[in-house]
């Protein structure tokens, strides 16, 4: 979430769909979104290209409450 604040608003990462489990809570509580580009690779019937992570409005007013955006 801290490196997707440093973004700019509309910003965002690749991820690996195969790891979404590992971030499963924070997509669940709205903090972070995916965006899955349309025409992705699909190999053995498994998404192969990354999705996209974002941090959302409520995300981005997650980190500025806690105040660690400034370190």
């Amino acid at each position: 979430m801290f490196e997707l604040f440093k973004l700019p608003e509309n910003g965002a990462i690749m991820w690996p769909p195969a790891n979404h489990m590992l971030i499963k809570r924070v997509l669940e509580s709205g903090l972070v979104g995916v965006h899955r580009p349309s025409g992705g690779v699909v190999l053995m019937g498994m998404q192969a290209s990354p999705d996209h992570l974002f941090l959302t409005p409520k995300g981005r007013q997650y980190v500025v409450d806690l105040g660690l955006h400034e370190l």
